[in-house]
């Protein structure tokens, strides 16, 4: 989906053209050189554009657009079989992406082995020194072994249980009372803490900030 940055208003979207009813299939609109099937939202008025594979879909929107208006993404939010739009979107363009969010179901925090993988890859890369940008991570996911999270890394993992007012560079406040600490080899410290309702967070700490309580 595609937003207007002015009012974060849904401009555009791809869905499935199955759920398109018969009698609104009949408008079409040309996109890099093929004809899409459209029809307008019924309450909220964006278009929504019609696909066999919604991933495809969002694949070919987003050529779209940022061959109309020559710019890259900036931010990707992806849930289920989009999930793989995070990596889609990074081969494509050289600017890096400047968030991303991972959206699942309520019922359903993650809803495949494959996304809880996925998810714990990215987490230790970051740890074992990947990921320079990446400043703060959470992520309902049910369930979760905070040794399998740590896995191949509790050499250097310290357990605290002190206060702690943690704040990102872009604002975000999180207080945490106990983590496992990581230094990695270039200093940079993150502190990897799970709830026992199904939250991981690891937050990377600025270099003068330990917030103690």
């Amino acid at each position: 989906m595609f937003s207007s940055v002015k009012n974060l208003a849904s401009v555009l979207r791809a869905g499935k053209y199955s759920d398109f009813p018969d009698s609104e299939r009949s408008s079409y609109v040309k996109m890099s050189g093929q004809y899409v099937p459209v029809i307008l939202h019924p309450l909220d008025g964006y278009l929504v554009s019609g696909w066999e594979n919604i991933t495809e879909g969002l694949k070919a929107l987003t050529g779209y657009v940022t061959d109309l208006f020559n710019t890259d993404v900036s931010e990707v939010f992806v849930s289920d079989d989009s999930f793989k739009m995070i990596e889609w979107v990074n081969r494509r363009q050289t600017t890096p992406l400047k968030k991303v969010v991972y959206m699942a179901a309520a019922w359903s925090p993650c809803s495949s082995e494959d996304e809880m993988n996925y998810i714990l890859r990215g987490c230790r890369h970051w740890l074992s020194g990947g990921c320079p940008r990446l400043k703060l991570f959470c992520a309902n996911t049910g369930s979760v072994d905070i040794l399998q999270v740590l896995a191949g890394l509790r050499q250097n993992a310290v357990f605290v249980e002190n206060r702690r007012d943690y704040t990102s560079t872009f604002g975000h406040q999180w207080t945490f009372w106990d983590g496992y600490d990581i230094k990695r080899s270039d200093g940079v410290t993150a502190t990897v803490h799970y709830e026992p309702l199904g939250a991981l967070v690891i937050a990377v700490w600025p270099e003068t900030t330990y917030n103690y309580n």
